[in-house]
């Protein structure tokens, strides 16, 4: 009599065993024919938040039409990582695969270190040929090349009427030395 009372209580919920923390997600298939899922909606990310992990929208085929799902907050899980919902060619057909925790594997290796190249040298002096009528003349420049800077001399550019000649130069963009291509513009 424990025994059927018991197997009744599992069968209606009443008691359940005990329940993994993580289920995979079933893939359902998209069959031929539905349309292409449109892009994401812009949707502005809140900052993080410590033990919360932030699942971005998405657009969820409900059988006849997408509909978007917004972002939101999910409580992290240690050692998983989200898996974000996304659309997969198998066989010719493209498979819906839901977001899913994941195991979170090993940490990826560091980034390489980039060595910034340091700021360039001084232009050289060149001479400056006399000018000939319809060209323009283009200073030499300090291009990196190969890890060490090295200078191209001058040139002569035939002129393009109503466009003025931009000189190449050296930026700072991103923490990084940048050699601004010159042109006409």
């Amino acid at each position: 009599m424990i025994a059927l009372s018991l197997s009744i209580a599992l069968v209606s919920g009443a008691v359940s065993p005990a329940v993994p923390a993580y289920r995979p997600a079933p893939v359902l298939v998209a069959q031929a024919g539905y349309p292409e899922p449109p892009p994401p909606m812009a949707e502005a990310v809140p900052p993080p938040r410590a033990g919360w992990v932030w699942i971005p929208g998405m657009h969820e085929w409900n059988g006849r039409r997408y509909r978007w799902v917004p972002g939101h907050w999910e409580h992290e899980r240690m050692g998983r990582r989200w898996q974000p919902a996304h659309w997969e060619m198998r066989g010719g057909g493209r498979f819906w695969v839901p977001g899913a925790w994941v195991e979170a594997g090993p940490p990826p290796p560091p980034a390489p270190v980039m060595a910034e190249p340091p700021p360039p040298p001084p232009p050289q002096v060149e001479v400056v040929p006399a000018p000939r009528p319809g060209w323009f003349w283009v200073p030499g420049a300090h291009e990196w090349r190969d890890g060490r800077y090295v200078w191209v001399p001058g040139r002569w550019e035939h002129e393009h009427r109503g466009r003025a000649w931009r000189q190449g130069h050296w930026e700072r963009r991103e923490g990084r030395q940048v050699w601004v291509e010159g042109g006409w513009r």
